[in-house]
């Protein structure tokens, strides 16, 4: 079992290219950040292709709750303001 494989048998082509793409353009995106945040969430994600390979993790509950904690933590923009919040 991996999580490629594991999705195509659940949700047929379509389910597996969009597993595909999705983990595809969240890796583009990380390597566009350019900071710490986007360095991490990258490793994250090699991790999770790599571990994907030998044991289904993309549907257990638990993984899932992670892994898009993970994505939802690489989404955040940090605030670069220069003034004060009060001014």
């Amino acid at each position: 079992h991996n999580n490629f494989l594991e999705q195509m048998a659940s949700t047929g082509l379509l389910g597996m290219l969009a597993l595909i793409l999705f983990v595809f353009f969240w890796a583009k995106e990380m390597l566009a950040r350019k900071d710490l945040v986007g360095l991490v969430s990258f490793s994250f994600i090699v991790y999770f292709v790599t571990s994907g390979m030998v044991q289904y993790t993309f549907g257990d509950g638990e993984h899932v709750f992670v892994i898009m904690f993970i994505y939802a933590l690489g989404q955040v923009v940090p605030n670069l303001r220069t003034k004060d919040f009060c001014e």
